[in-house]
């Protein structure tokens, strides 16, 4: 069966089945992209602070913001990890968040800048932002058009 068609893709998704990726002189196993795996990537870099890109200085602000930024740690060890208990409770929940910690601890302490840009990008194009996007596009669409009140009509068809 070809790597590449949608049947094997599926199956992999649906089976979990790692992919390898190779960064420098490190190899992670990621599991296929999920929309949980979006969904905790997402709050994790929500915790980034906010940087005005149109008024400060980007250098002086990577160095004002580095304090801040442990949450990047959090958000690609959430892509590497994947999101296989992040949304339990009790123990599966534990155990995930315990993984993800490790993860982090391990990317910001041992990646350089260059990996850890190399890394992000290959995650994200794994992760299938744009497939992500259009659905949840088409389905705000959707919500946008629902009624937003109930139209009562009599037996003679006046609101």
């Amino acid at each position: 069966m070809s790597e590449s068609t949608i049947e094997r893709k599926a199956a992999k998704t649906i089976l979990q089945e790692p992919i390898k990726v190779v960064v420098g002189r490190h190899r992670f196993l990621v599991p296929p992209p999920t929309i949980g795996t979006l969904i905790a990537a997402s709050a994790a870099l929500s915790e980034l602070p906010k940087v005005d890109v149109e008024n400060e200085n980007p250098i002086a602000a990577s160095f004002r913001i580095a304090r801040d930024c442990k949450p990047i740690g959090e958000a690609i060890a959430v892509l590497l990890v994947g999101a296989r208990g992040s949304m339990r409770k009790g123990l599966a929940y534990l155990w995930w968040k315990h993984k993800l910690r490790k993860k982090a601890l391990f990317i910001l302490e041992n990646l350089s800048n260059s990996e850890l840009s190399e890394l992000v990008t290959r995650l994200f194009t794994m992760q299938e932002v744009t497939h992500f996007f259009g659905l949840t596009t088409f389905l705000i669409g959707i919500n946008m058009l629902k009624p937003t009140r109930e139209v009562r009509t009599t037996a003679s068809g006046q609101q």
